[in-house]
């Protein structure tokens, strides 16, 4: 992190957990949600200096995670419990602030941008919301080629690589 800035002395990161439940937990079950989501070393929040961005699943999606998670706190008698999600909270220590610039590089080298999504400073986290599913698209690969794996990687946000477009194209290509 030091050669994109050397005024950073440390990146600290901690999971961050966001459960949509349909009704208010009772202290018990509070608790049993309060042990299932305690793992890992604990970090006292006095350590962090500050929130530089979240990691979190794209919006949209729901995680393994989250599959596995959810399905354990209800079979721990969390029925009230819809879905768990979890994410990363990255923090900065540094000598002195921060540029956007320095923070958006960084961010690029801790998400996976097509798993993830980065919110930074105080955004809302848009995590449980229930999206009408979009129409299916077909890409016309034999018709047009790579360039219609090109237009749609712009348009999508599919995040492919140009290693991966020529992988596709040609695995599709030889398979019709």
């Amino acid at each position: 992190m030091q050669v994109i800035d050397s005024n950073i002395t440390a990146v600290l990161a901690r999971f961050i957990h966001f459960v949509d439940i349909e009704n208010d937990l009772n202290d018990s079950q509070t608790a049993i949600l309060s042990q299932l989501l305690s793992y890992g070393s604990l970090q006292s929040s006095a350590d962090i200096i500050g929130k530089f961005y979240w990691s979190l699943p794209r919006s949209g999606t729901i995680s393994p995670w989250s599959s596995k998670a959810t399905e354990i706190a209800q079979r721990c008698g969390l029925s009230a419990v819809k879905r768990i999600e979890r994410g990363i909270e990255y923090s900065l220590m540094a000598n002195k602030p921060v540029s956007t610039t320095v923070k958006i590089q960084l961010s690029t080298l801790l998400h996976d941008r097509m798993t993830q999504t980065v919110l930074y400073d105080n955004a809302e986290p848009d995590l449980f919301t229930q999206h009408q599913p979009k129409p299916l698209l077909n890409i016309r690969v034999i018709e047009q080629g790579r360039e219609a794996l090109v237009k749609a990687n712009s348009q999508l946000g599919m995040a492919l690589s140009d290693d991966e477009i020529d992988y596709l194209t040609d695995s599709f290509s030889k398979t019709w």
